[in-house]
């Protein structure tokens, strides 16, 4: 139950940056489709991330650069192939998305789930 808050916290910290971004980059996408792609990116993304590259025996620090690289990268690519933005934006609107993530969201877990 709690990773299916972190993934919603996540999925929503990124709305902030991927709606108006993809609003813009694509006017042609409805609204509903560009939430259903993004929470479809996050769904394919964060499980690696969470249950995979963040349980690997380095360091924290390396574990969540390792981590949000492939998020980046891999979001980037779904940018790119699926809604045909921009290599060079896709990277830059995923970036921005996952640093505005991965900044607010362990410090929104910590204040929620405080002993």
């Amino acid at each position: 139950m709690i990773y299916l808050f972190i993934f919603l916290q996540s999925n929503l910290l990124e709305f902030p940056v991927y709606l108006p971004c993809l609003r813009k980059l694509r006017p042609d996408l409805k609204t509903r489709t560009a939430a259903a792609f993004i929470t479809g990116m996050n769904a394919l993304t964060h499980p690696v991330v969470f249950f995979v590259l963040m349980n690997r025996s380095g360091t924290y620090l390396g574990n969540v650069l390792i981590a949000e690289g492939f998020a980046v990268v891999s979001e980037t690519l779904f940018l790119w192939k699926g809604l045909r933005v921009r290599p060079r934006t896709a990277f830059l609107v995923s970036f921005a998305a996952n640093l505005l993530s991965w900044q607010v969201a362990p410090m929104t877990t910590y204040l929620l789930f405080r002993p």
